[in-house]
């Protein structure tokens, strides 16, 4: 598993054609309930791609660029 950070280069992994930037990370409370109540917080990372659009992205949905 991979800490990622702001400044670091990542791509999507269903969308490799489209390198980014992180420019932030932001906490998401997670909307699904398991038998025990509901689940952790999700890291969502917003990417600025290579042709200036900005995307948000799971972090456990990136991979590093190299």
């Amino acid at each position: 598993m991979t800490n990622f950070k702001p400044g670091m280069r990542v791509m999507h992994y269903q969308q490799m054609h489209r390198p980014g930037v992180i420019v932030e990370i932001v906490k998401e409370k997670s909307k699904q309930w398991m038998v025990g109540g509901t689940s952790q917080e999700r890291l969502v990372a917003v990417i600025r791609h290579d042709d200036n659009t900005t995307s948000n992205f799971y972090t456990s949905d990136l991979r590093l660029e190299e």
